[in-house]
């Protein structure tokens, strides 16, 4: 069985979740010129490299993505 959470509201409530599998998170960014040639909207992986919001994204698998 498969199911979705969202969860709306601060930070620290979002990072108990988001280090289970099957996690996903939408990031929110102010994206200048929507498609990905700007970096304005760019977040950190942690694999080392950002990923652009507009391009990218803007949801992300949890366990990749810094916030």
């Amino acid at each position: 069985m498969q199911f979705f959470v969202k969860i709306v509201g601060y930070r620290r409530d979002i990072l108990v979740l988001a280090d289970k599998d099957g996690c996903f998170v939408s990031m929110e960014k102010k994206m200048a010129c929507g498609i990905g040639a700007c970096l304005g909207c760019t977040c950190e992986t942690k694999g080392g490299e950002g990923k652009s919001v507009c391009k990218n994204g803007p949801v992300f698998d949890a366990t990749e993505v810094f916030f």
